[in-house]
């Protein structure tokens, strides 16, 4: 969009521009959260149906009796993905910067664990 007249760019394309150049790693990090949270509550959830694999977390285990271990996962990404949109609509710096590295490490710390889970269901497989 050009300023009616002028030929060049408004403020605004300006600002749309500049705004999903800096939000990438904010968005990067929200891809990287939500696909650790599924790689290890999927690869939690086959393992667990492998003879000789049990659940370890006594917080899962408790969510598990309940019947409500799907839903806090659905939660627990709602509540990443939620706060990283909220950090994307936040004016300060500090704020973004603290949203990104808390979900980046949240995510990677998930995928991890799903490596761990990989190895795990291998391991029984052979």
């Amino acid at each position: 969009m050009g300023v009616v007249g002028g030929g060049g760019w408004s403020l605004h394309d300006e600002a749309i521009s500049f705004s999903i150049r800096n939000n990438w790693l904010e968005l990067a990090a929200m891809v990287i959260f939500v696909v650790g949270c599924i790689c290890d509550h999927l690869t939690t959830a086959y393992g667990l149906m492998l003879p000789n694999i049990h659940e370890l977390n006594m917080n899962v285990l408790f969510l598990m009796g309940h019947g409500l271990w799907h839903i806090a996962e659905i939660l627990i990404i709602m509540a990443g993905v939620g706060s990283g949109y909220l950090a994307l609509k936040s004016e300060s710096n500090l704020v973004v910067n603290l949203s990104t590295f808390m979900l980046m490490s949240g995510g990677l710390f998930r995928f991890y664990a799903s490596i761990q889970n990989l190895t795990i269901i291998l391991n029984v497989i052979t």
